[in-house]
């Protein structure tokens, strides 16, 4: 098993003598598909269809990725499957990567535990990603789109939009996050003609806002527009999957009003980590690792984080921040640091089945860091270490960590192993 390698010739070897009686609703894109994956699994759970859900990365542990019923796969059964799976692969030479490895394991997973609709996250791109040997997805949802990840789908945006696109499938509907730009909706439009993708429907916020549905919703004013946008996406698939599995619509105003207080672990989470410093901070925990996911973090930080001050400006905060390597940094963390802001900069540790992936050095960060003009920017030996400085330098004002969602594992994992282990 390797590093990342786009294409289906291997998964489609892997996966031929599985039996996949299950739907699938497909997401791909830049930002949110976490998060439209978790609304759209809560919905289908709360209608009573059999759902199945994977994402990726992991989050804590490598089979946290593959979800029965809103429920982890156990450790042991998850074992158990990959071990057939990878003995499939070591007797047909198939050359598979861990990636097409974890793809086929959860695809297994799902029909043995009679999933009705399994709700998948592209891992990169879509055209040639291993998760694409889904058929016909009902419906394929494509996010906000954004550059990233160029090295392997190439540069531009074009070249994100043809390969993110590659999930529209003939005959299948379609639905597009329709605060992307016009440019990429134009595009996007005519891959689906193209492809004859029947419905093809652009989300846009605005006509859902003006909504009674939507807009008696208790604490959707609140929230910022690319989570109602999420939702929006998660409501809409799963009426769509609902109808194909021929069940009753639920009463939506009670599963929208359910779903706004809906948590993404790692995704603008607020935490309490007394635990792990003895001290009492608020803390925001998001996994933004691109410009785009830096921007949001950026409105939510600036519009709630950050207090005015009797001079007519806006405060500082203290900011816990790694990245991993070859990522634009500048792009990120220039998004959410500002002039006065303390910063404190670790190294995130090794991923459990993804050894290609590695942290950006510590001193090449703080670099970067420094030009923006920070009151403080220390680096931190471990993960434990920067948590404790940070909520010291804070000193009861907001803490924000940020710029990779290996550095918020490396943090859930200190909550469940407690303190006694560094990281």
């Amino acid at each position: 098993m390797t590093g990342i390698k786009l294409g289906l010739q291997r998964i489609t070897r892997l996966v031929q003598d599985t039996h996949i009686p299950w739907r699938a609703v497909h997401v791909a894109g830049t930002n949110g598909k976490g998060s439209v994956c978790n609304y759209t699994s809560h919905f289908l759970q709360a209608s009573g269809v059999k759902c199945g859900m994977f994402t990726s990365p992991h989050l804590i542990d490598r089979w946290d990725c593959i979800s029965l019923n809103g429920q982890p796969i156990s450790k042991e059964r998850f074992l158990e499957i990959e071990n057939q799976v990878k003995a499939r692969n070591d007797q047909h030479h198939i050359q598979a990567t861990s990636f097409e490895i974890l793809t086929a394991t959860a695809f297994e997973a799902f029909t043995a535990a009679n999933i009705e609709v399994a709700v998948v996250e592209t891992g990169m791109g879509g055209l040639e990603d291993a998760t694409n040997v889904i058929q016909k997805p009902t419906p394929a949802v494509i996010t906000k789109l954004g550059l990233d990840h160029e090295d392997f789908l190439g540069k531009g945006i074009e070249s994100i939009v043809n390969h993110k696109a590659g999930i529209m499938k003939h005959g299948s509907p379609c639905l597009i996050d329709g605060t992307n730009s016009t440019n990429v909706l134009m595009m996007l439009e005519l891959k689906a003609k193209a492809r004859e993708v029947k419905p093809f429907k652009v989300c846009h916020l605005w006509s859902y806002s003006n909504k009674q549905l939507f807009s008696n919703l208790l604490g959707w004013s609140d929230m910022p527009d690319h989570q109602k946008m999420h939702l929006i996406l998660g409501y809409e698939s799963a009426k769509i999957a609902i109808r194909v599995q021929k069940k009753s619509q639920p009463e939506w105003n009670k599963l929208l009003q359910s779903a706004i207080g809906l948590t993404v672990p790692g995704r603008q989470q607020s935490i309490s980590i007394h635990s792990l410093t003895g001290r009492y901070t608020p803390v925001l925990l998001d996994g933004c690792h691109n410009e785009q996911s830096a921007a949001a973090l950026k409105q939510t930080v600036d519009s709630r984080y950050r207090e005015w001050t009797g001079e007519g400006r806006q405060g500082n905060v203290t900011w816990v921040l790694a990245a991993s390597s070859k990522k634009d940094v500048n792009s990120i963390f220039g998004n959410l640091v500002r002039e006065g802001d303390n910063v404190i900069i670790t190294e995130f540790g090794p991923v459990d089945g993804m050894p290609w992936i590695s942290p950006m050095p510590a001193s090449e960060m703080a670099e970067v860091v420094a030009g923006y003009g920070p009151a403080q920017c220390v680096i931190a030996r471990t993960v434990l270490d920067a948590l404790k400085q940070a909520t010291e330098m804070a000193a009861g004002r907001p803490l924000i960590i940020a710029g990779s969602l290996y550095l918020v594992s490396d943090i859930l994992r200190l909550f469940r192993d407690g303190q006694s282990k560094e990281i």
